[in-house]
């Protein structure tokens, strides 16, 4: 077998060949700056947390599932699987609140420019239902009847 490139095959780039420092001969690496001002702080806090429930699930669940199907010691076994399940759980609550925190805070209107954004915001559709509602209720957990008018007299 001939593992030699013919003469009609292009040159293969080499990838290095833009970060050799010609004085010293080795490479440079550049430099890449990262800040932890990228993301908010809300964020940065749901993402560790969710990361760490996550990576003790995943080592509850495992080393508690071969120690009992290796060892047979379900005693230690079984309260790794449980934690690791219950840390599954626990990282998927972490996950859906902050989702749905996320999404509220993204269905909220944006104060139009030239209005006061301290104002009162005016009720929406739900608001004013749940308010006919609770005055509807109200209004049936009286005792006091009040007519509007003279009763009809049947005959």
């Amino acid at each position: 077998m001939d593992f030699e490139p013919s003469e009609h095959e292009p040159e293969e780039y080499d990838p290095e060949a833009e970060l050799r420092d010609p004085e010293s001969g080795t490479l440079t690496i550049p430099e890449v700056s990262t800040s932890e001002s990228d993301a908010s702080p809300e964020v940065i806090k749901a993402f560790w947390g969710t990361v760490l429930a996550v990576n003790g699930a995943l080592l509850g669940l495992s080393v508690g599932l071969l120690l009992v199907i290796f060892r047979g010691d379900l005693r230690r076994g079984g309260l790794l699987l449980v934690g690791g399940l219950l840390l599954v759980g626990f990282a998927y609550r972490r996950y859906r609140s902050y989702r749905l925190e996320r999404s509220d805070d993204d269905s909220k209107p944006e104060p139009e420019p030239g209005t006061d954004a301290e104002s009162e915001p005016a009720p929406d559709d739900a608001e004013r239902a749940a308010d006919d509602v609770d005055r509807a209720q109200a209004e049936t957990d009286s005792d006091v009847v009040t007519e509007e008018g003279p009763p009809e007299e049947f005959d």
